[in-house]
């Protein structure tokens, strides 16, 4: 019988503005740039979905180039 095959599910939390505007606290305008910055949405029709976890990778490289200067 053959091994069974392990195969790794990727998933990934798009948020809609009203929470990401929430979680980072930033205006409607200043989140589309930042999100435009880290290839951080997906539009589907007219809605915009944002990635979480490529918005909090943006946001931590960020504050590490910030530390280092």
């Amino acid at each position: 019988m053959r091994a069974r095959k392990n195969t790794k599910v990727v998933t990934f939390e798009p948020l809609t503005l009203d929470k990401e505007q929430a979680r980072y606290n930033l205006g409607e305008n200043s989140l589309n740039k930042i999100a435009a910055a880290a290839g951080a949405y997906i539009k589907v029709g007219r809605r915009k979905l944002y990635l979480r976890k490529a918005m909090d990778t943006y946001f931590e490289n960020l504050a590490q180039t910030q530390q280092e200067m």
